[in-house]
């Protein structure tokens, strides 16, 4: 938009009174991308680093293929290593000690000489509970007929060679010769040290359970059987809610649908399969991904449309809602940027791939809010290099004890730590911010100052500077435990376009109705507001403008032509903006 804000975070250090080693951290730090090295070609790596609150993606020359990548930061959010399933790699992207030959046997032969280890979504790594510095990788290695699988295990240590890391042990089996799941999923344990790791069977509802500690990583007794949805379905993909309270079991094929399980922490246990509907003919690549609050439950289907299931619901699947639709963009190398795979990002966005090589990922803005106001952006996030399908897969690293459970005995202290978001929110005015708290363990109060003698206890409050310029914002949060900690960024707020607001701004108001919209919009407007009402999609396009009287009054825009979504409205006066807002579309 015209009178988008250009937002900058500089890099200063944060202060913050919560002890470093709490910070758990492991997955501030993501690497995509495909070599070769022509960054003039859009090939080579991406590091998107989230340690300041917003993500900052910088170009790197990646060693290896990263289109199923797993990655490790420490718990200050500093990378150890990362692997393609081939072999592992530390921080300065040398290969560590021992770290080649991951999986090794005919398809890593046939494969890791140009690309990285086939197995979809089958690279998980875990701090070793007990052990600082050193960390489990579990991997699947795959049988010729590309159905059978092993699950494996590495044990790296990052405290040797000055850093850089040793693999210790490699390539142990866990499982071997079965039918399963391209799917590691995991979360923590109850007790909040622990971590249950989870895989199902491709041909059946059996879901093999495993149990890191202090001891090492070992199997447990299987947690349930019963019959999959339909014999013309197969399992797919498979995720945990952040607060662990349920896991999703997405599917491929007829009928169209999924189960949803209720989750025990402590026992490790699954009950209460529900089957969910999807408004499609068939389950196709489906990928489920549960909001930061754990009530929403999003699911790609056939790489086109982005659905919404509120979970809390009495009965999920008539909850379903359409948040989003492929918009036909079509990125580098005439590749489609349609929608695919999905994960939490530590900012409480949701991130998504697309199911070709791009440049880009989309967004979920809000993924904690209902409908269309969970504002999902399409190809939004933009990198310097391809990458390639998948994005890193991470458990919810915040997520500690449960407390009063029968396992909550370790004493484990959950950590508070201050850590907050923005975004230029234009609809709110040129210089407005939208700031969002992002903070854990369970803020209960909070007190920004945005560096201009304001201040809020809102936990996401929209603010509108006075000027351009640089401030300093802080944030404090507070939990009932009576613990508190602090986080100061200076950030730039400057108005792009050069056109500043009037003074006398406030003479003019500005109504608009319905909201949410079907096929009109209604717009009352004051005595002296003549000038223009425009209409502006989510990239900044204009998508609809009308004139308007200096006699004030109520004037309908047509808008049955635009597709659903969320759009940005703006009235101005004189060639300068008045009053703006937001409006969802929904047909």
């Amino acid at each position: 938009m015209n009178l988008a804000i250009r937002l900058a975070v500089l890099s200063l250090l944060p202060y913050t009174s919560s002890p470093l080693q709490a910070q758990d951290q492991h997955d501030y730090t993501w690497l995509l991308g495909t070599p070769d090295y022509l960054p003039e070609l859009f090939f080579g790596g991406d590091v998107i680093d989230f340690n300041d609150g917003n993500p900052t993606v910088t170009y790197f020359e990646t060693p290896l293929d990263l289109w199923v990548p797993c990655v490790v930061s420490d718990q200050n959010g500093v990378l150890q290593f990362y692997t393609n399933g081939c072999k592992i790699m530390n921080s300065q992207h040398e290969m560590i000690e021992n770290g080649n030959d991951i999986n090794s046997g005919p398809i890593h032969d046939q494969y890791c000489i140009n690309t990285g280890y086939p197995a979809i979504h089958s690279l998980l790594s875990l701090p070793f509970p007990g052990h600082e510095g050193q960390y489990y990788l579990l991997h699947m290695r795959e049988y010729a007929d590309y159905l059978t699988f092993d699950l494996l295990w590495s044990r790296v240590d990052m405290n040797l060679n000055d850093g850089l890391g040793k693999v210790m042990e490699k390539n142990i089996p866990l499982l071997q010769d079965t039918l399963l799941m391209l799917s590691l999923s995991t979360v923590r344990h109850a007790n909040g040290r622990d971590w249950w790791i989870m895989l199902g069977e491709q041909i059946n509802d059996d879901t093999y359970c495993f149990l890191l500690d202090p001891s090492g990583v070992r199997p447990v007794p299987n947690i349930r059987r019963a019959d999959w949805i339909g014999p013309d379905q197969y399992p797919n993909v498979h995720c945990f809610s952040p607060d662990g309270s349920k896991m999703a079991r997405g599917g491929h094929g007829t009928p169209a649908a999924f189960r949803l399980y209720d989750f025990d922490r402590c026992s490790g246990t699954l009950s209460n399969p529900v089957t969910i509907t999807i408004p499609d003919d068939k389950a196709y690549v489906s990928w489920p991904c549960f909001s930061p609050n754990s009530r929403y439950l999003y699911l790609t289907n056939k790489v086109s449309r982005l659905y919404q299931y509120d979970t809390w619901a009495a009965d999920i699947s008539a909850s379903v809602q359409l948040v989003g639709e492929y918009d036909g963009f079509i990125a580098d190398y005439n590749a489609p940027a349609t929608l695919f795979t999905m994960t939490v990002g530590p900012d409480q966005r949701i991130y998504m791939s697309c199911n070709n090589g791009t440049r880009y990922l989309h967004t979920i803005h809000r993924p904690d809010e209902p409908g269309l106001a969970c504002d999902f952006r399409q190809h939004d996030f933009q990198m310097p290099a391809i990458s390639v399908f998948f994005l890193p897969n991470m458990p919810f690293y915040r997520l500690y004890q449960e407390p009063g459970s029968p396992c909550d005995t370790l004493g484990v202290q959950p950590p508070l730590v201050v850590q907050w978001r923005s975004e230029p929110d234009s609809a709110a005015g040129p210089l407005a911010v939208a700031f969002t708290d992002i903070s854990y363990f369970q803020p209960s109060s909070w007190r920004w100052t945005f560096g201009d003698g304001d201040s809020s206890l809102l936990p996401t409050p929209v603010h509108a500077f006075p000027a351009p310029g640089e401030y300093d914002v802080c944030l404090t949060v507070c939990n009932d435990a009576g613990l508190c900690d602090t986080l100061c960024r200076s950030i730039t707020v400057q108005v792009t376009s050069g056109v500043s607001l009037p003074k006398d701004k406030d003479a003019f108001s500005a109504s608009v109705w319905p909201n949410p919209a079907n096929d009109r919009l209604w717009l009352a407007y004051s005595e002296g507001s003549d000038g223009e009402f425009r209409l502006f999609s989510l990239d900044g396009r204009l998508v609809g403008r009308k004139p308007l009287s200096d006699a004030g009054g109520i004037t309908e825009m047509t808008i049955k032509h635009l597709p659903p979504g969320l759009y940005f409205w703006q009235l101005d006066h004189a060639g300068q903006p008045v009053r703006s807002g937001k409006v969802i579309v929904q047909h």
